[in-house]
């Protein structure tokens, strides 16, 4: 469990470009389901991760 909290986290770094281009109501947006995405699976991570990318590019 612990591999797959760091396997979260280092998905946070890499979106963390994507998320200050996008301004800080997409930063909000991402600290939320970033939050919810620490209780869940890598999987879940990478769920998470495919639902940022469609909030924040496709608004």
């Amino acid at each position: 469990m612990v591999f797959l909290g760091l396997m979260n986290i280092f998905l946070a770094i890499l979106l963390q470009p994507l998320v200050i281009k996008e301004g800080d109501r997409c930063t909000a947006t991402y600290v939320f389901y970033y939050c919810l995405c620490l209780s869940f699976t890598f999987v879940g991570g990478i769920l998470c991760y495919l639902l940022f990318r469609k909030i924040a590019l496709g608004r």
